[in-house]
């Protein structure tokens, strides 16, 4: 609310002004804000998903959200492209997700949702004690190919930005995000023994293979 309002600052907000100029020049929507604010809320309290539509849900508010205004910042108002920024979005919050399974269960909040645990013979109680149940595997990889499926929806949009820098850093940043998913599948879907990423060799690997399709006329 405020960051579309017209009072000043309050301390230790002197940045707000210079928010306020930009959301408006940009046209970022009021609803955006409201939806991210209420997104990131909900984390400081006790989670646990039960179904792909509040899965869903939750990926849209704390990360479709800046999808849609990253569209805007990169000057891109097309509506067309707002469905491959949420499905961009999407994409990289469920890859935090299946990430930060042990860290998110030991702070009581777990996305993965019930039903699809339950499909799997999934027990909530052996996630906290981060020794997974029933076809782990088969669950893993069921929500991995989701993930890169988002990644794969995404790709027209990234094509509709600006050539130069807002593709191609749009491009870098769904080749890292995306790139996670390689190693929690390597590892057979062990993410309790270690938070997996990408090692700096790989991420330099991955962007020089971007970087290479831009001067193809690829990106």
């Amino acid at each position: 609310e405020r960051a579309f309002g017209s009072g000043g600052s309050r301390p230790g907000e002197e940045w707000m002004p210079a928010f306020r100029e930009t959301a408006i020049r940009k046209k970022i929507r009021r609803k955006w804000l409201e939806d991210l604010a209420i997104g990131v809320a909900g984390d400081a309290r006790p989670v646990d998903l039960q179904t792909w539509e509040e899965l869903d849900l939750y990926c849209y508010r704390v990360a479709g959200t800046v999808g849609l205004m990253m569209m805007r910042v990169f000057g891109l108002e097309e509506e067309t492209a707002e469905p491959r920024a949420l499905d961009l979005g999407r994409g990289m919050q469920l890859t935090n997700i299946l990430r930060d399974v042990a860290e998110d269960a030991a702070a009581g909040r777990i996305y993965l949702p019930a039903k699809e645990r339950e499909e799997y013979g999934i027990r909530r109680d052996d996630l906290l004690r981060g020794r997974p149940s029933g076809r782990w595997k088969e669950f893993m990889s069921f929500q991995v190919k989701r993930a890169r499926e988002q990644y794969r929806k995404a790709e027209p949009g990234i094509g509709q930005l600006a050539a130069g820098g807002p593709r191609l850093a749009t491009w870098l940043m769904r080749e890292l995000y995306a790139g996670i998913l390689d190693p929690i599948e390597e590892s057979g879907y062990d993410v309790f023994a270690r938070r997996h990423g990408l090692a700096l060799g790989q991420k330099i690997l991955r962007g020089a293979a971007v970087l290479v399709r831009r001067v193809g006329g690829f990106v």
